[in-house]
C-alpha cells in the first residue's frame, strides 16, 4: 500500500499543473495589486504602485522555493479548507514598510538591512500582513461577483519556508508575484501570494451552495425584479460643497455685490459630497478634493463612501445589480487650480 501511495504521488509530480476554478485568473492578479495599493496605503502614508510580475497556477514546490529568506510570511487559513495559503514579503520590502510605519521619509529611503527578524518586527508586520490578507478576499470577491462565504485569516507568522508547509508539494497552487514601488520609486521590494487551488475549490463550492440558498429564501418575481432594477438605474442627486458659512440674519442684509467671505485655505482639499434627506436635512457621503481635469472643474473623492450606505445599497440590490461601467478616474490638475465656490445654508436663526 505505500508503494502504491509513493508511485502515485511520483505521477502526480511529474503531470501536468490544473486549472484554475477562477474564471480569469489575470483578472485576480489586477484585482490583487489594486485592492493591495488600497489597504496599504493607510499604513504607509504614502501611494505604493503595485505590477503584476507573475499570475499562474504552479506546483506549490516550484512557488515556494522561488521565496527567498529571510522573508515576512504570514500563513493565511480558510474555514471548511484542509490546506492553507500564504502571503509572503521579501526581506527588503519589509524593511521599508516597517520603517515608514515608524514614520520613515517616503523620499529618503536609506540601505535597507536584510536580517533576521525580531518579535518587534513580526508585530509591526503583523497589521499589513492581515491587510494583504484581506485584500485577497476582497479581490476574489470583485472578481467572483459577490462576497466571499468563508473569509481568510492570518493564522501565523514565519520568517522562513522551512518553516511552513501549507500543503504537499506536487499540489498546484495560484501564484502571484506582485513588484511594489513606494513613494518616489526608491523604495521597491516583491510581494508573493501563494495559495493551493484545494481552497480556491471550497469557495466555489461555498459560492454554489450559497447561490443555491438564496434562489430557495427568494423565488423568482418578475415584478420584484423590475422594481430593483429600476431602483438601482434611479438618478439620485449629490451636492458637493465647497464651504460652509455661518451668518447672522443682520449680516445676511448688509450682503452685496462686492462682499468677500473669507474660506479655510484647506476647502478645495476637503469637499463634502451629500445628498438629500428627508425634509431640508443632508447626510454626507464622501469627502474629495476639488480640481481641474480637460478645461472642466471637478471633484475627486478622497474617501471611501460612508459603509452603512454600500451595506444599505448592497442589501436593497442584491439579487440584479446592473452593469454600468465604471468611468474613467480624472487626473485632477491640483486642489488650488479651480476656483472654490462659497454655498450659504440657511438654518434657524443663521446661515
Amino acid at each position: 500500500m505505500r508503494v502504491g501511495g509513493n508511485v502515485l504521488i511520483t505521477r502526480m509530480r511529474r503531470s501536468g499543473v490544473a486549472r484554475s476554478p477562477l474564471p480569469d485568473t489575470d483578472v485576480v492578479g489586477e484585482a490583487f495589486a489594486r485592492q493591495v495599493e488600497d489597504r496599504l496605503r493607510p499604513f504607509i502614508k504614502c501611494a505604493p504602485d503595485a505590477f503584476v510580475h507573475e499570475c499562474r497556477v504552479v506546483r506549490l514546490g516550484e512557488a515556494m522555493a522561488e521565496i527567498g529568506t529571510p522573508a515576512m510570511i504570514g500563513i493565511v487559513g480558510l474555514e471548511e479548507a484542509d490546506s492553507q495559503a500564504l502571503v509572503a514579503m521579501d526581506a527588503v520590502l519589509a524593511w521599508h514598510l516597517t520603517d515608514l510605519v515608524m514614520g520613515g521619509d517616503p523620499a529618503d529611503p536609506g540601505a535597507p538591512v536584510v536580517r533576521s527578524f525580531t518579535a518587534v518586527d513580526m508585530a509591526l508586520c503583523r497589521p499589513l500582513l492581515a491587510a494583504l490578507v484581506a485584500a485577497f478576499g476582497a479581490a476574489l470577491a470583485g472578481v467572483l461577483g459577490r462576497p466571499v462565504p468563508q473569509a481568510f485569516s492570518l493564522t501565523g507568522q514565519r520568517q522562513g519556508t522551512a518553516q511552513v508547509r501549507i500543503a504537499p508539494d506536487y499540489v498546484d497552487a495560484l501564484k502571484v508575484r506582485l513588484d511594489l514601488t513606494i513613494g518616489d520609486g526608491d523604495r521597491r521590494g516583491r510581494l508573493d501570494l501563494v495559495v493551493p487551488l484545494s481552497m480556491l475549490d471550497v469557495i466555489r463550492a461555498a459560492i454554489v451552495r450559497q447561490g443555491a440558498a438564496d434562489a430557495r429564501e427568494r423565488p423568482n418575481d418578475l415584478w420584484r425584479t423590475a422594481m430593483r432594477r429600476a431602483a438601482a438605474t434611479a438618478p439620485v442627486a449629490l451636492r458637493a460643497v465647497i464651504h460652509r458659512e455661518k451668518m447672522t440674519l443682520g449680516a445676511i442684509g448688509r450682503l452685496a455685490v462686492g462682499t468677500v467671505i473669507e474660506i479655510d485655505p484647506d476647502a478645495p482639499r476637503a469637499v463634502e459630497i451629500t445628498i438629500a434627506q428627508t425634509g431640508t436635512r443632508e447626510a454626507t457621503l464622501a469627502r474629495a478634493q476639488l480640481g481641474a481635469y480637460r478645461g472642466r472643474k471637478v471633484v475627486r473623492l478622497s474617501e471611501d463612501p460612508d459603509p452603512r450606505l454600500r451595506e444599505h445599497l448592497r442589501r436593497a440590490l442584491a439579487r440584479h445589480e446592473p452593469a454600468v461601467p465604471a468611468p474613467e478616474p480624472p487626473q485632477l490638475e491640483g486642489p488650488d487650480s479651480a476656483q472654490p465656490r462659497t454655498e450659504a445654508t440657511p438654518s434657524a436663526g443663521e446661515v
